[in-house]
């Protein structure tokens, strides 16, 4: 999830934890998209520090946290060590052992509408959805403050049966998006079928599903923490291994 130059992470400990490290003075701007890359870029292991399969050594410490978003964790951001990236087989054991088949079952019964999960609820704020079914893909144009920006979306179907449109949050996935439309003058129609053609045919998919800051539509509306897709992952990948740091 980006915000300008700043991401949101996430991360699963060795001992099966879920932890999002975050700047503690201000934990809706993420940290700097900087620290995900390497100073060396000579080859494609070395541009990224962080990404998905990477296994990276952090420096943490404890946060108070506000449920739903249990995962926070503090980090010392001059120590962020690269240790290799997870085979395709070790990444997808990771996935999967930390996976659901319902939207629901992730957020323990919480979600409302579901669509959303008001703030303080007991529960967490991220988990793996292995999704009955990809539908497809939507990049949609709006105006804002005169420019002309992408808002991406992702349809899929669970376990239940019912259909979830959210949108996408996920770095690779939107960069790679805005790199094909706006640098590339890829037609958005042609993209949308492409990727939508490229999920609906991985042999296995993995959503990561999670609840975005409180978040008021309205002066008077009650603050609410609406779902996201901060990350897609198949396999075989859809981006075949490619990161934000190659768009």
């Amino acid at each position: 999830m980006r915000d300008g130059d700043y991401v949101c992470i996430a991360g699963i400990t060795e001992s099966g934890q879920c932890i999002r490290p975050v700047d503690a003075t201000d934990r809706q701007k993420g940290i700097p998209k900087s620290l995900l890359q390497s100073e060396a870029k000579q080859t494609e292991s070395s541009r990224v520090k962080i990404a998905p399969r990477a296994k990276v050594e952090f420096d943490v410490y404890e946060v108070a946290s506000e449920p739903p978003h249990i995962e926070d964790i503090g980090f010392n951001p001059r120590h962020i060590v690269n240790r290799g990236f997870c085979t395709e087989k070790e990444w997808e054991a990771v996935l999967e052992e930390n996976s659901y088949f319902t939207v629901a079952t992730i957020f323990d019964g919480l979600l409302v509408n579901f669509e959303w999960v008001k703030p303080g609820d007991k529960t967490k704020s991220l988990g793996t959805l292995i999704p009955s079914e990809v539908i497809g893909v939507e990049l949609v144009e709006w105006q804002e403050y005169g420019r002309t920006r992408l808002r991406y979306l992702l349809s899929f179907r669970d376990e239940t049966g019912h259909v979830f449109k959210r949108p996408v949050s996920d770095l690779n996935f939107r960069d790679y998006c805005y790199m094909s439309v706006k640098r590339r003058d890829v037609d958005r129609k042609k993209l949308e079928d492409s990727l939508t053609k490229s999920l609906k045919e991985a042999n296995r998919v993995y959503l990561r599903v999670g609840l975005a800051r409180a978040f008021k539509t309205s002066p008077l509306a009650e603050p609410r923490c609406f779902t996201q897709i901060t990350g897609i992952h198949t396999f075989p990948d859809y981006l075949e291994g490619k990161t934000f740091a190659d768009f």
